[in-house]
């Protein structure tokens, strides 16, 4: 009992660092792509950072590859620790900078999403557990896709493609919710985890997933009206559960 309750102050004291060292990393990133977006736009901007971005998507690239097989090889868990912080950073940068290098500004605002929604979702995991961390993963990302369709849907790859990514949320949270209910919390992965407590909402994720699969059909069928207001549907759904979790917690 002494060494569990050791286990919990500990794992209370990291949080205590964690969330505002990430709450800083992410608003630096953001302050960071907004002045280099901004430089981006320009003509000499585009001829001095484009090549530097191809370069950024390679490297990081293979910094993740590295991670990724360290992850895999070596059994100590702080290097094991570093290597999972290192994978998702290195792949969000290199998923960075190749839509930088690739498509110049168009998607900028989607990578500023990117980094954020990242960033928030860890802060979330932290502070409330893996069930608020699902729910704000296909909610967040549902609210980001229906901002897009508010600015025009239709049968073509910008449209699409958001929505396969949603769908894959979706139903990744819906598997994940079902393995949680049924074996006391424990998710099968690469391996059996424990991720959610015993007593998981399954349902309530279950909803919300139901919710925006629906509202992301009748996108498409009722186009950007529609999509304008499933994206205050997602806030107003995420500041809910955002309480409720809020008192949720011990």
């Amino acid at each position: 009992m002494a060494n569990k309750a050791k286990t919990n102050n500990q794992s209370n004291d990291s949080v205590v660092y964690k969330v505002p060292i990430a709450f800083a990393i992410m608003l630096f990133m953001i302050v960071l792509l907004q002045r280099l977006g901004r430089f981006y736009q320009t003509s000499a901007g585009y001829i001095a950072l484009r090549d530097w971005f191809h370069v950024g998507a390679i490297g990081f690239s293979a910094v993740a590859a590295v991670c990724i097989a360290l992850y895999f090889i070596c059994r100590k868990s702080l290097v094991r620790s570093i290597c999972r912080y290192g994978i998702v950073l290195a792949v969000l940068a290199a998923f960075s900078c190749w839509l930088l290098y690739t498509f110049w500004t168009t998607y900028l605002k989607d990578v500023y999403f990117l980094h954020a929604y990242v960033y928030c979702l860890y802060m979330v995991e932290l502070l409330y557990g893996w069930e608020f961390f699902f729910y704000s993963l296909a909610t967040c990302f549902a609210g980001f896709v229906f901002f897009r369709y508010s600015k025009g849907v239709g049968p073509n790859l910008n449209s699409i493609i958001p929505a396969a990514v949603l769908l894959l949320i979706l139903a990744f949270t819906v598997y994940v919710a079902n393995q949680g209910a049924k074996s006391n919390g424990s998710v099968q992965l690469v391996k059996k985890i424990s991720l959610f407590p015993a007593d998981i909402n399954a349902v309530l994720l279950y909803v919300v997933c139901a919710i925006w699969a629906v509202c992301l059909i009748a996108c498409f069928l009722f186009e950007a009206v529609f999509a304008y207001y499933c994206m205050f549907a997602s806030i107003a759904f995420e500041l809910i559960a955002a309480v409720y979790y809020t008192f949720q917690l011990k």
